[in-house]
């Protein structure tokens, strides 16, 4: 199967965004919200297992470099940003621009070189009413929720009231799972119920449904806040997700699911889902880090599993 760093483009422009926003006054970050090369999306992926599947690559290990330097340069620019130097952090952001360029070609690079005499296969067509009935949304803008422990909503940005038409006040005290659209099978659902167990950051791709009826597809990351060891509330972050993964990969899964949830009951449908990772030997959670990445379905190595494991009795 062909590799595609499509997604992985498309989630670290949103990022060189969100810093293009910082210097124009438009949105304001913690310096913990800038995060190391170990800890973005990309850097999480690299280190768990891409650099041990394509660190080989010159590409590759450039692109490691590259990203290293890439997250140095943004914490500085923070930090000017911070102390007013706006000339200053406006000159480190050109750095900073130069260096995303070179990461997105050296992307490029490496996923023309890993596809070299894979031939192309019929690919699943996207469905209409993905486009079609989809609710409008500058997928640079990311989506805020907050929730308590419970899933219970306390919170969205101004963000999401204008894609999805709620306000807080309609959605105060309700759950999170209320505006899961009903194509979203139990089986995933009751992951998200589960949230309340969990002390780290997971990815899953979901999909909404707003005020008007519409819908939206999202990559919805979960993040905790801890305090004393206990966690406080999440903050669920909800960005763009590139329509070939959903027809190819996560719709037809979500649909299976469903029909084997309606005809033999949500045991199954879970047991369904069990076996379904368990034969790709990843979790949930490194199931969807991996499309999202890579944008293909593959098996990882053995290795120790992480916490979503545990919801799944995996050894």
């Amino acid at each position: 199967m062909k590799i595609s760093f499509e997604q992985a483009r498309i989630d670290h422009l949103a990022w060189m965004h969100k810093m293009r926003q910082l210097l124009d006054g438009k949105i304001e970050l913690q310096e913990n919200e800038i995060v190391s090369h170990l800890q973005c999306r990309l850097g999480k992926w690299f280190e768990a297992e891409g650099r041990d599947e394509f660190g080989y690559l010159e590409e590759i290990q450039k692109f490691d470099v590259k990203h290293i330097i890439l997250h140095k340069l943004a914490k500085e620019i923070y930090l000017e940003n911070k102390k007013g130097n706006l000339a200053i952090a406006e000159e480190l952001f050109t750095d900073l621009s130069n260096t995303s360029q070179d990461i997105v070609t050296l992307l490029n690079e490496a996923e023309n070189k890993l596809n070299i005499g894979i031939q192309d296969t019929i690919e699943r067509e996207i469905p209409v009413k993905l486009i079609d009935d989809a609710a409008p949304w500058n997928k640079s803008n990311v989506l805020i929720i907050k929730t308590l422990p419970n899933n219970e909503i306390e919170y969205v940005n101004s963000q999401f009231v204008e894609v999805f038409g709620f306000e807080n006040k309609d959605l105060m005290g309700k759950k999170l799972n209320s505006i899961l659209h009903p194509d979203i099978p139990k089986s995933i659902e009751n992951i998200i119920l589960e949230n309340d167990l969990v002390k780290e950051k997971t990815t899953m791709i979901l999909k909404f449904v707003t005020f008007n009826g519409k819908f939206i597809w999202a990559i919805t990351d979960f993040i905790p806040s801890i305090t004393n060891g206990q966690i406080t509330d999440f903050t669920v972050k909800l960005s763009g997700v590139n329509n070939v993964i959903l027809a190819r990969f996560i719709i037809p899964l979500y649909e299976e699911i469903k029909v084997i949830e309606t005809t033999k009951g949500e045991n199954s449908g879970l047991l369904f889902l069990n076996n379904f990772l368990e034969e790709r030997n990843r979790t949930m959670d490194e199931y969807v880090e991996n499309l999202i990445m890579t944008g293909r379905d593959s098996v990882k190595s053995a290795e120790k599993r992480s916490w979503l494991g545990k919801l799944f009795s995996f050894n």
